[in-house]
Formats: structure tokens, sequence, C-alpha cells
């Protein structure tokens, strides 16, 4: 194992990249792309030296099993509590909205939703990059890239894991069918989602992508997805009966908080998904190097 280094341009990423001409340091999304005719070469963005490969994370001495427990300290990381704290509310204020009757309330709450959604894809871009901490909040510099577009991924993402489940319900299709269109996008949302957050492309969620990369990690990825069915469910029945004993607008902040959490737990998972298997994954064609 090397000395653990750190991207010169972001000290919270681990770096991957060193270029041997000015021994500089960088993380894969530093390093600037040239693609060229053999596929893409990777350059330092200070002198424009072809980089070497540096290979220092800690993460890839560990077991699957210790990573994943590891994960779910995660959110307590650094600025976690921070993060927790205002993504209660804002997960409070999202519900509330998204409750609402009127054209406006919907619209607040949808673009909660994007900012959350750019937020969790933000966490799983950070873990694959060799980031072991919380992420701060994205930028709002730009209303369409850091929420339009973050919203247009995630349902993109949720409408193609579940179009045939859609076309049933339309259909009137059979409910055993329902089951296993269900299922199946239980399945293929996980893994659309690690690859719509690597790429930043809806064109990522694709079967050769997708189906590809579940094939390559299959003990991983089935942990991940049986861990997001039991998040999901759990935080789905425990919101019906806490509703009736402390209230809707509490149970909207506890179950805000927890939610928050498990979310980030899971995202951080698919992070690593990635990070411990992108040479099996190829999908910036690693192996290139």
């Amino acid at each position: 194992m090397n000395e653990t280094k750190y991207c010169k341009r972001n000290k919270m990423l681990l770096a991957e990249w060193r270029c041997p001409k000015c021994s500089s340091y960088f993380s894969d999304i530093a390093m600037k792309e040239y693609h060229t005719a053999k596929g893409i070469l990777k350059v330092c963005p200070d002198c424009g030296e072809v980089g070497e490969p540096y290979h220092n994370d800690p993460q890839l001495d560990k077991t699957t099993m210790q990573w994943f427990i590891e994960s779910f300290s995660y959110p307590f990381t650094s600025n976690g509590g921070f993060i927790i704290f205002t993504a209660a509310f804002f997960v409070l204020f999202m519900n509330i909205a998204l409750t609402s009757s009127s054209f406006e309330g919907l619209a607040i709450g949808f673009l909660f939703m994007g900012y959350l959604g750019a937020y969790m894809m933000k966490v799983i871009r950070n873990t694959a990059q060799g980031g072991d901490d919380l992420p701060n909040w994205p930028a709002l510099s730009d209303w369409i890239s850091d929420i339009a577009y973050p919203l247009f991924l995630i349902f993109s993402t949720i409408l193609i894991s579940f179009a045939a489940l859609l076309y049933l319900v339309i259909m009137r299709g059979s409910e055993r069918l329902m089951i296993l269109a269900l299922l199946f996008g239980i399945f293929y949302f996980p893994m659309s989602l690690i690859a719509v957050s690597i790429y930043n492309s809806v064109f990522a969620i694709n079967p050769n992508t997708v189906i590809g990369g579940i094939l390559r990690v299959p003990k991983q990825y089935f942990m991940a997805c049986m861990l997001l069915l039991l998040v999901v469910t759990i935080n789905s029945v425990v919101n019906i009966y806490l509703t009736f004993l402390i209230g809707r607008l509490l149970t909207f902040t506890l179950s805000g908080l927890t939610g928050f959490y498990f979310l980030l737990v899971e995202m951080r998972i698919l992070g690593m998904i990635y990070r411990t298997n992108k040479f099996k994954f190829n999908w910036m064609n690693e192996e290139e190097y």
C-alpha cells in the first residue's frame, strides 16, 4: 500500500493519479480527460503531463462486511450532525409541501426533492472517488443544473427502473406479474442510481451498463438491495403507526431524520460498491491504465 495522499484540488478526496512531472496528486475527477483512439487519456490539470495511477485507498484493504458495517457510522463523520439536522427541516418542508393541494406547494416540494436527490448523488460520487467524509450541500448557483437536472435524473431513474410495473398497473395486469415487476424494479434501481451518479447522464440507465454491473458484483449488490428494501418497508410501517400516536407534523420530523440517515447509509454503500469494484465495472476505461 502506498502512502495515503489526497487530491491537490479537493483535500476530502483520495488521490488516484500522480503527475510524474510536477509530482502533484489528484483525484480522478480533477484530472483532465482527452479521448484518443486507444481510450481516455488522463492528464495533469496543472502542467498537462500524462498522469500515472496512484493506488492508496485504505478501504480496498477491508472486507465487504467491514466497510458495509462501517457505513452505518458514515452519517456522523465530519459535519454529519449539521447535515442531518438541516436535512430534517428539508424533508419536513418537502413533505408538507407535497401534501399541499396547491400547485405552488407541490412545486416547492418537488424543488426540495430535486435538491435532496442532488445531494444523494453527490454522496455516491464523493464516496466512489475516494471521499470518506460527508460532502457539503450542493451549491445553488444555477437552479437548472443544481435542482432541475438532478430532479430529472432521479425521476428518469425511477421511471425506467419501474417502467414494467407502471405498464402493468395501467393495463391492469395480473398481480403476480406486478410483484415480479416490482422486484425487478427494486433490484434494477440501485445500480441505475450508481450509474447515473457516476456518468451524470440519463443515458447511463441502460441494460448493458446496469445489468452488466449487477452481474459483476452480485453478492455486494444483493446486500445493498436488501438493506434498501428493509429501510423503505420499516420506514413506511413506522410512519403509519406514528401518525396515529403523535400526529402528522412530528411524524414527518422524526421520519425525516431517520429516513435521511438510512438514505445516507445506503448511498454510502452504493458508492463503496463502485469504489471497491471500479476495475470490474470498467465504466471509465480504468483497465486502460
